[in-house]
């Protein structure tokens, strides 16, 4: 999501529901912890020790749902998903090949921390959003 600071929404680029239901899938089935940004929330399934690294990062409010169905109908809306273990990055790195051989490059992947891999949809980064912001406001660029 590209936002200014006045609020107004730029750009937002959502992730597949398919990929979605994969990335879900594949965190129940290798015990993992993930945060799902949709809208103005950052969705999880529990509040966990994992998880609780992300107040250190902003102190973000978590909404809890306790089962990742009762936010079916959110998914086209995700836009950011962050997956977290700080006990063993070999499970991020399992997780990102797994992922990488399901999906392919129609995701971007990122390990933001040492404890944190980040999915975003493919092509969304902050050099193309400079480019966008840019574009919007007659600003001339090369880089």
């Amino acid at each position: 999501m590209l936002q200014s600071l006045d609020d107004t929404i730029h750009q937002k680029h959502y992730h597949s529901v398919d990929f979605l239901q994969q990335l879900i899938e594949e965190c129940e089935r290798m015990n993992l912890n993930l945060a799902i940004h949709i809208d103005e929330n950052i969705i999880v399934k529990e509040i966990t020790e994992n998880l609780s690294i992300l107040f250190d990062y902003g102190s973000p409010t978590l909404k809890v749902v306790g089962e990742w169905k009762a936010i079916n109908r959110l998914i086209p809306r995700a836009y950011q998903c962050l997956v977290v273990d700080r006990n063993s990055q070999d499970h991020l790195f399992e997780l990102e090949n797994r992922m990488l051989s399901k999906v392919g490059n129609s995701v971007t992947y990122c390990h933001t921390l040492t404890e944190v891999l980040e999915f975003i949809p493919e092509g969304v980064s902050k050099l193309n959003s400079i480019r966008a912001i840019s574009e919007e406001m007659g600003i001339s660029y090369s880089l």
